[in-house]
């Protein structure tokens, strides 16, 4: 049993949402931070410099995509009967994925051409 089996097996899925709803506004907070930091236009603390901050924005990261892993097994279980629902799970998460970062460089592609 992998480390994402056994977060699986021995917490609620309920306790994952709310882990990843609570690391989510941590990463949130953490970029924030970040753009603040590099615009120069709030002030953070002045004990923080940006490269720390970005080590956080790192960490934040890494806890996000933890937490995803943890709560993406609930949309599928490789032992489950409904072979069918597992496949399709993936595949929908797969799609709204690729539909998003489409959508987000087209945004970007017009943004530059002037649309």
């Amino acid at each position: 049993m992998d480390d994402i089996e056994y977060i699986k097996f021995h917490s609620s899925p309920e306790s994952r949402y709310e882990m990843l709803a609570e690391e989510a506004t941590e990463l949130a907070h953490a970029a924030q931070k970040c753009a603040r930091m590099m615009r120069g236009e709030q002030p953070v603390s002045e004990k923080l410099d940006l490269i720390e901050v970005l080590e956080n924005l790192k960490e934040e990261i890494a806890d996000v995509l933890l937490c995803v892993g943890a709560t993406v097994c609930d949309f599928y279980d490789e032992d489950a009967h409904d072979a069918y629902f597992n496949m399709r799970a993936k595949s929908d998460i797969r799609k709204i994925y690729k539909q998003k970062k489409a959508r987000w460089a087209n945004r970007l592609k017009e943004k530059e051409e002037g649309k």
